[in-house]
């Protein structure tokens, strides 16, 4: 299983593992992000769809505060207006298109309050916008809105040669899972697509470049 950049995997993750890596006074990076004090919905959309943008995904800590330029990380909880799950489900279910996939998890603190991660995986078909139509990307230490359009124009070629794949793996398999070629450039059970199937099957997504 994939250890999570607290340590254990996802499976194992628990309240003592994740206080023990706060512990360490690490800076947030690229895979993970803390917020503490009153958790909004939209800081929470915001820092879903950063994360869904990525390469790699995300994990969202709600109810750890400070930092290591604030004397460190101090897990003070936060108290979701519902059940944890039921909240952040609903929050990322209505903020972000296309949904990412995603689980969480909580704990509850001795007071009360609650410790929650949310796992947020990258969308298939980029870019994920909010429902206020802003398009985010995660950095190291923050999730900012895209305003440059090279960036805003690579999440959307990413998106477009991802679902130009998966439209012709789609016909590879209703033509029987291989190819019947012809000459160079023809196929003869697909015309005028083969050069173009062969290239998008084998070729890697674009990747973001920061």
């Amino acid at each position: 299983m994939a250890r999570t950049p607290f340590g254990p995997s996802w499976e194992d993750l628990n309240l003592d593992a994740l206080g023990a890596f706060f512990m360490l006074g690490e800076e947030e990076t690229l895979t993970w992000e803390c917020k503490g004090g009153e958790v909004g919905s939209k800081n929470i959309v915001r820092a879903v769809c950063g994360f869904a943008n990525s390469n790699r995904g995300g994990y969202l800590v709600l109810g750890v505060s400070g930092g290591p330029s604030k004397g460190g990380w101090v897990p003070n909880g936060w108290v979701p207006p519902t059940e944890a799950r039921v909240y952040l489900g609903q929050v990322i279910a209505d903020g972000v298109a296309p949904q990412p996939p995603f689980d969480v998890q909580s704990w509850a603190l001795p007071d009360g309050r609650e410790v929650s991660v949310v796992q947020v995986g990258r969308v298939a078909v980029p870019p994920a916008i909010t429902s206020s139509g802003g398009v985010f990307e995660r950095l190291p230490g923050q999730t900012r809105q895209i305003s440059d359009p090279t960036t805003l124009r690579r999440l959307f070629e990413r998106g477009q040669a991802a679902s130009e794949r998966a439209s012709l793996q789609a016909v590879v398999g209703l033509n029987g899972g291989s190819w019947n070629q012809g000459p160079v450039g023809n196929d003869r059970r697909v015309p005028g697509i083969a050069i173009a199937a062969r290239r998008h099957l084998v070729e890697p997504i674009p990747e973001e470049r920061h």
